[in-house]
């Protein structure tokens, strides 16, 4: 919206602008995305990080019983995310990428989001 507005993004913002993208489709888009989530207004303490990329969605909980606090969504398959495939062990390796992956961006972005592994 910056963009459009002709407003430089201020130092302090991580986003980049969708312009070029939104108006020739033909141009490349992100490889992720990641959300910071937190959810519950009883309890502060909780929260999450979410991952997606074309095919996934990788969710962090920051605590909670849901099978270890991650979830795995395979949005080709599933697309209404109703089946968890993080403890399929058919799907341990992309656990472990998208883990990753929202390791570094974390990193980067100075998150101190507690990951559960």
């Amino acid at each position: 919206l910056l963009d459009y507005a002709g407003i430089a993004r201020p130092d302090h913002m991580t986003g980049r602008s969708l312009r070029n993208r939104i108006e020739d489709s033909t141009v490349g888009g992100r490889e992720f995305v990641v959300i910071q989530l937190h959810p519950d207004t009883e309890d502060l303490a909780f929260g999450a990080r979410i991952l997606i990329t074309h095919r996934y969605k990788y969710v962090a909980l920051s605590h909670g019983d849901r099978n270890g606090q991650e979830l795995l969504f395979d949005l080709e398959e599933d697309p209404d995310e109703l089946c968890d495939l993080s403890s399929d062990d058919a799907h341990t390796r992309v656990v472990d990428e998208h883990r990753q992956q929202l390791r570094t961006w974390m990193a980067e972005h100075a998150d101190d989001f507690a990951l559960p592994l």
